[in-house]
Parts: structure tokens; sequence; C-alpha cells
């Protein structure tokens, strides 16, 4: 396509949203993306097994609109991995964007992605997550030990999501068949054990804790596009917030992650004490919600002694 007398490349981006009885969601989210400025988009829709009118109003707007595509699942998965693969086995665009049904993003979203990605070679282009609650939006981005405008590999962010997240993850773009890739092995990773476990998928409530560092392990290049905005909706109701014995599952995951770095090599150097160190903080953190007690951060007097900031400097980003 020509733009301002020179010829720009406008790859197809596959936006896959899994949906789970996200009904009153579903016109919102398809008007987010409608009002895209980047104009080479599909819309995926892959319902897992939905109970209310969802795949009703999901069919609704792909007849009239021949962008957008729905996918029924046989069975209900209980987790977004597999209708996530599902919708990048779908996908017909070069790069897919998963987005979750009851978020929204920029009017700029995936024009902004699209350019970070095409003009730095990343697998996974980055954009700024807001944690929206209480009428208040905070951006999820540390800026004191990330730059927005470096490349970074993927196992220089990995650092930066243990113990506490520098940065967001959702509505990531994705190179089609990285993303594939990462999430296949995904659906078979198992722990490595003496007794016989269940695969990750079958088992985690909190798969994306564990998916979200398979993708950056696997990654040499990671950008962010820093114009390009996702807003998260905060749900208090969510399982990691609400104080049940169900958000202990997510120290299950943990194991995973652990499992993911043993998997590819890490077993030791700074990573992997500050594994260490997240392991504990999480458990002490739920220990913490479920029993009304202290933050970690009062709990733990371990940070000091690993650093909170010790893993940026072995982990920089990339000149």
């Amino acid at each position: 396509m020509i733009e301002n007398g020179r010829e720009v490349r406008h790859p197809l981006v596959s936006v896959i949203v899994p949906a789970y009885n996200v009904a009153e969601y579903v016109k919102t989210i398809y008007n987010s993306v409608l009002a895209q400025t980047y104009p080479d988009w599909e819309l995926v829709f892959v319902d897992d097994c939905s109970t209310d009118q969802t795949a009703a109003v999901v069919q609704g707007i792909a007849d009239c609109d021949p962008r957008v595509r729905l996918y029924k699942t046989e069975h209900n998965s209980g987790t977004p991995l597999r209708p996530r693969v599902k919708g990048a086995e779908m996908a017909k665009g070069e790069y897919v964007c998963p987005i979750d049904a009851d978020d929204d993003v920029s009017a700029d979203f995936i024009r902004e992605l699209i350019d970070r990605a095409l003009e730095t070679g990343a697998e996974i282009t980055l954009p700024i997550m807001r944690n929206c609650r209480s009428g208040e939006e905070v951006e999820i981005f540390d800026s004191e030990v990330l730059d927005k405008g470096s490349v970074y590999t993927g196992w220089d962010l990995v650092a930066h999501t243990l113990y506490e997240w520098r940065f967001g993850m959702n509505g990531g773009l994705y190179e089609k068949e990285f993303y594939k890739k990462c999430l296949n092995y995904l659906l078979g990773l198992r722990l490595t054990v003496k007794a016989p476990v269940v695969a990750l998928t079958e088992s985690l409530m909190f798969i994306d804790e564990a998916g979200s560092r398979v993708l950056l392990m696997d990654a040499e290049k990671v950008a962010f596009a820093s114009k390009a905005v996702y807003n998260y909706r905060y749900n208090p109701d969510s399982v990691v917030e609400i104080k049940s014995a169900r958000s202990f599952n997510v120290l299950d995951s943990n194991m995973f992650i652990r499992q993911a770095l043993l998997d590819h090599g890490c077993s030791e150097g700074p990573l992997w004490r500050r594994l260490q160190l997240h392991l504990s903080a999480c458990l002490a953190d739920k220990m913490a919600k479920y029993m009304g007690g202290k933050t970690k951060r009062a709990m733990l007097s371990e940070r000091s002694e690993v650093g909170s900031r010790d893993v940026s400097v072995s982990y920089g980003a990339m000149s």
C-alpha cells in the first residue's frame, strides 16, 4: 500500500478473543477493534462453550462483518489457553494479538504495535498496560528499571516478572508461528518428578502466570510500543483477588515456571535466585490475603538480601 508517496507494508493482524459467558462485552471489544486506525485486521472469537448468548451475539456481528469469525469449542476447556491455541490455528494473519473480551485498547493500538514490530524485528511487541480500577488508571511499567524505547531479549524480561511484575503482557503482538510454537509447548508442559502428574493445562487456573514467562523465554527480541495502550478492567471478584483457598493454585503455576526454567537450562545464577525469592513471596502474599495478615513486603526480609534491582544489572537491555 502507498502512503505519503512511499510503500508501506501492512501485514494482516489476527486479533484473538477467547470468550466464555461474555455476551455483555462482545460488542464493546468489537467496537474497540473496529475503531482501529490500522486497516488490516481480522477478529477471531473462540467461544468456549458459553452458557449465555455469547456465540449468538458474535455470530450476529460476523454475519455483518466478514472480518469477524466465530469458532465454537466442543467442550469447555476451563482455561483461555486452548481457545488461544485454536484461535492461532485459525488465524490468517502474519501476527496474532490475543485480547480479553472484557478489556479495551486505544485507537492506534494495532498500528503502534505493528510499526514497532516491523522496526525492531521483535517476536513479541508489548503495549503499555493500564490497570483500571475504582475510577483510576495505573500504568503497569517500572520506568526506573526498564526503558520503553529499548529492545530486550526475552530472558532480560523474565527477571522483571519474578517477585513482582514490572510491566504488563496483556494484548501483546506476536509473530504467529512463534506464538503457536510456545503455546504448544505449554500444552504439554509437565513437572519432572517421580510421581506422575497432570499437565499444566489440566491443573491450573493461573496458566497465564506460567505462559507469559514461557513466551518470554523463547523470544530473541521483545520491544515495547509506548503509544499502544491496553486497558485491563479490574475484576474484584476474580480468583486472584478474593479471599479463597482457590487462590493458592497460583503456587502450582509457580512450580511450572520453575520447570520451564529448568527445561531452558537455567538452574543457577541471579535469575534462579530471584525465582526462589518469587516462590517465597508468592506464598507469603497468598497467606496474607487469605488470613488477613501482613503484606508480603512485611513478611519477607529476604528481598534485601537478593535485592530488588540486582537482576536488572545482569539482564540489561540490548544495545
